[in-house]
């Protein structure tokens, strides 16, 4: 049976331990102070030494312990040498801890998109030159498919952490606004004589109606922009913790491990399509034949509200410095698109050209993608470099070349539009 003073001692030992524990770990590295997990980080720890005979190592002094608390209450940050004191490993802090710091993030891009929306060019307007005493009809005016150019947009996400679950997995909520560029087309042509502009069949305005058939110019200017908004909710696992392995000679070498990560979201999505053609003649002779003072614009203006739910996965590759993603989202939104055309005259003889205006609205259903792979590289625990290449695809969409016809009775319109978009995207992702 234990003696009483044996009893009383380790129950006295038991009571200072209690008390001493929290002091210390509160002297630990906070995550933010946590240093990246290097491949080669090599600590002095106890352990055979090849060639070496046998040593028993000795433990900590109290001494070593007191030196390291005194340099983290003056202020001064340890390293892992210090808190290992020679004898004990590091710290076995996960790496993905080291990344991905903080309640908030929020990522901010520049993204530069090229755009096609049909297979096929449009051709708008004719040209009438003379050869000689031969008249010949050239393309003058049309919509280029693939020709909007490079155009620049902004993307903004701003998320904040909820939770990490029992998994190892991080539980998200963000939101992520998308666009602002303008995709832009213009293109405009001079007759050579007296109303040699001349519509083509792409452009089927009423025979009740005057067009802007027989003009000395001719001018078109095509616009077209989208504005997105999205809310997600995304759940991405994390990297294991660090591994500790000994060397042959008996040094500690912490690694951080390399492996792949999934995640996923689920959300909605408001994506909103807007496009305008602005067809601009001057001297439109077959309304006024006479001095050629008439002008006239016929203007087609096309808008898409796309709202519904989204789901994406991602999956990626994960290193202590440097990541590789591969990501993409899609979903089925309901679209409710909507037409305005208008055909309007100045200067025209009294009773003989009229000004129109429609509106018409229809809804459909439209799908969406969006998918990419970027790569990061991590300045900081909080601050990363970023890069990728993506795309993305919509479908039964209303588009304004499409709408090239004027006939006031006419109540229907064209849902089935299909751009595309492709291009790189340049920015940096923080958290704090």
């Amino acid at each position: 049976m234990a003696s009483p003073q044996i009893t009383t001692a380790a129950a006295f030992a038991a009571i200072l331990t209690a008390l001493t524990m929290p002091a210390l770990a509160q002297n630990l590295p906070t995550p933010m102070e946590e240093m990246p997990p290097s491949s080669r980080q090599t600590l002095t720890m106890p352990g055979p030494t090849l060639g070496a005979e046998p040593t028993d190592s000795a433990a900590p002094s109290v001494d070593d312990v007191m030196r390291v608390e005194s340099a983290e209450s003056s202020g001064v940050k340890m390293s892992y040498d210090d808190y290992a004191m020679n004898q004990m490993p590091a710290l076995t802090e996960s790496s993905a801890t080291w990344l991905r710091r903080g309640i908030w993030y929020a990522d901010l891009e520049g993204v530069v998109y090229d755009r096609v929306w049909d297979r096929e060019e449009l051709s708008i307007a004719t040209n009438t030159v003379a050869f000689g005493n031969n008249l010949f009809d050239i393309g003058a005016i049309g919509v280029n498919v693939s020709d909007h150019g490079s155009e620049g947009h902004g993307r903004l996400t701003l998320g904040r952490f909820l939770f990490r679950d029992l998994n190892n997995r991080d539980h998200t909520a963000e939101m992520v606004v998308f666009g602002g560029g303008e995709h832009y087309q213009r293109q405009q042509a001079d007759s050579t004589f007296p109303g040699g502009i001349t519509l083509t069949t792409s452009v089927l305005i009423d025979s009740t109606t005057p067009s802007l058939d027989q003009s000395d110019s001719m001018s078109m200017d095509y616009d077209s922009r989208f504005h997105s908004w999205e809310w997600n909710y995304r759940v991405a696992e994390r990297l294991n913790h660090d591994r500790m392995e000994l060397m042959p000679s008996g040094n500690w070498v912490r690694r951080a491990p390399h492996g792949y990560t999934k995640e996923y979201l689920f959300g909605l999505r408001l994506f909103d399509l807007e496009e305008e053609l602005l067809l601009e003649a001057q001297g439109v002779r077959s309304v006024n034949q006479t001095d050629g003072s008439t002008d006239g614009d016929f203007r087609v203006k096309t808008s898409n509200n796309l709202f519904g739910p989204q789901f994406g996965l991602g999956l990626t590759y994960e290193t202590d410095r440097w990541n590789v993603s591969f990501h993409g989202k899609n979903g089925v939104f309901i679209n409710d698109a909507s037409l305005s055309r208008s055909l309007a005259y100045n200067n025209s003889p009294s009773g003989t050209a009229d000004d129109f205006s429609r509106e018409v609205n229809r809804n459909k259903l439209s799908y969406m993608m969006q998918a990419g792979i970027v790569g990061r590289y991590h300045l900081r625990p909080n601050l990363s470099l970023r890069a990728s290449y993506e795309v993305m695809y919509v479908t039964s969409v209303a588009l304004a070349p499409d709408e090239l016809d004027f006939t006031p009775e006419k109540i229907d319109f064209s849902v089935s539009g299909d751009p595309f978009y492709h291009g790189v995207s340049f920015g940096t992702e923080y958290y704090w």
